[in-house]
């Protein structure tokens, strides 16, 4: 390789090591896998690859050259720029499962997971693999404070959700004929076809009762195919995940795309509006399925896909101890944290719709290395922060609305139980933020407030006193685009 004069990070600096490098000095205390680990140990990184005298890497084949190590040399000279990833081209890779959007499956394909979701919601609500079974380990019954499983608002909200989705295929492919189905994704840029409108798809019924204000005979319910797709878009859903795509580190994407989640669970109608019965409704899976889809999508564009270049990621020093022992561990014991992040090697993958790739801008607002340079984005938008909304005081999901001049301009949902105060999870992240991208010419010379509106269990919303949610105030910070 020719010298790199000024290499970043996340372009250059993160493919020097490989996983047997990373596997080599974990064990004896030093982690260089992440942003800041590497810049901690830059002179120590530097001089044990330093040639002609190199001890690192162990593989004499792999020693880095003059030019290797001056390029690295270059990079803490250069203060360490972190900088943005080469967008690289998802691929589905060669694995077993290939799970296909939902407009994509043909008729025989279509019949299969029909004949999976039944069979699974045929068999005894007590059985392991029935759907009633499964379902209920996301929230009721599996009721908080003792036996509380469900992710949402923490490091392993993906993590768990993944896990989740292969636990549900398994149940899916131990339906007799149905050994070789996979989970299909509802792609939200489309209508879902019309068949999810038809049993076993449609709506489910509770066999038994799983709380009292969801009793036996109870029966999920939604949005029409054409509903959806239009609340989708309405709702701010599809440009939150265009945005999330844009982000380079593993806390601005976990961030964004949990954000465009929990306006989508709304969006999508009465019972998954709210995490008490969410993933009965049928649509759950599909749903769920999509954001899984979207995670790896992220991961194979950023070049995160094994647990290694996945922490390379981070940004934050907090994050790294959710994917070792013991904070690795999730509840029930699919499997822990750090096992979800290689999807192929759980032999799953997903097709891809084309897509072109978005514009990726600074993750931090307003802050990037000296070596590059800003400016503002094409269309002028506007980063505007809820802080310190009380989500405990507020009995089930709901949404942010953010007024200018007392009009509505944008939104923004927050997906919960009705009974937040008796998740500890909910209790540990008691006071929340909402980040509403909004455009610029909407907000300047005006007047800002919010509104809070919460949703019952139809689905429908009614405003919440917003004295009654703590102290919500009003942050707000203009993106700039990287500049090459």
């Amino acid at each position: 390789m020719a010298v790199i004069k000024n290499p970043t990070y996340m372009e250059h600096i993160r493919h020097f090591f490989e996983e047997e490098d990373h596997n080599c000095m974990v064990p004896r205390g030093k982690d260089y896998t992440t942003y800041e680990g590497l810049k901690d140990a830059d002179i120590e990184v530097y001089s044990i690859t330093l040639p002609p005298n190199a001890t690192m890497p162990k593989p004499e084949a792999r020693r880095w050259d003059k030019d290797k190590s001056d390029s690295f040399l270059n990079w803490i000279t250069n203060g360490h720029p972190r900088g943005e990833p080469k967008p690289k081209k998802p691929s589905t890779g060669k694995v077993g499962r290939v799970r296909k959007s939902l407009s994509e499956l043909n008729d025989d394909e279509v019949k299969l997971v029909k004949k999976a979701f039944q069979g699974m919601m045929d068999r005894d609500p007590t059985d392991d693999e029935s759907y009633f079974k499964i379902a209920g380990v996301h929230w009721f019954p599996n009721q908080p404070p003792n036996d509380a499983y469900c992710q949402h608002h923490t490091a392993h909200y993906h993590m768990w959700h993944r896990a989740y989705l292969l636990r549900f295929e398994n149940a899916m492919r131990s339906v007799p004929d149905c050994e070789d189905v996979t989970l299909p994704y509802w792609d939200f840029s489309e209508r879902p076809p019309a068949w999810i409108n038809k049993q076993p798809f449609k709506s489910y019924t509770l066999p038994e009762a799983v709380h009292p204000s969801y009793p036996k005979g109870h029966e999920t319910k939604r949005k029409t195919p054409a509903q959806l797709e239009k609340s989708f878009k309405d709702d701010g859903v599809l440009a939150t995940i265009d945005d999330a795509m844009t982000k380079s580190s593993w806390e601005d994407f976990n961030r964004t795309i949990e954000s465009a989640h929990d306006t989508g669970h709304p969006a999508s109608g009465a019972s998954l509006a709210t995490a008490n019965v969410a993933s009965f409704d049928p649509l759950f899976w599909f749903f769920h399925a999509n954001w899984d889809r979207l995670w790896w999508r992220w991961q194979q564009i950023m070049q995160a896909t094994t647990l290694w270049t996945f922490k390379s990621t981070f940004i934050s020093q907090s994050t790294e101890p959710f994917f070792a022992a013991p904070l690795n561990r999730m509840r029930p014991s699919f499997m822990t944290a750090d096992k979800t992040i290689n999807l192929h090697a759980l032999d799953v993958t997903y097709t891809q719709p084309t897509a072109a790739t978005p514009l990726v801008f600074a993750s931090s607002f307003g802050s990037l290395a000296a070596t590059r340079s800003l400016k503002a984005a094409k269309e002028p938008m506007m980063s505007v922060r809820v802080r310190d909304i009380d989500r405990l005081a507020i009995p089930g999901s709901f949404r942010v609305e953010l007024m200018a001049d007392g009009k509505s301009v944008a939104a923004r949902a927050f997906f919960q139980s009705t009974e937040p105060n008796d998740c500890p999870t909910c209790r540990k992240n008691a006071l929340i933020n909402l980040d509403i991208m909004v455009p610029i010419n909407k907000l300047l010379g005006k007047n800002l407030d919010v509104k809070i509106f919460a949703y019952d269990m139809e689905g429908r919303t009614r405003e919440f006193p917003i004295s009654s949610a703590g102290t919500p105030r009003i942050n707000a910070r203009l993106p700039l685009e990287v500049s090459e």
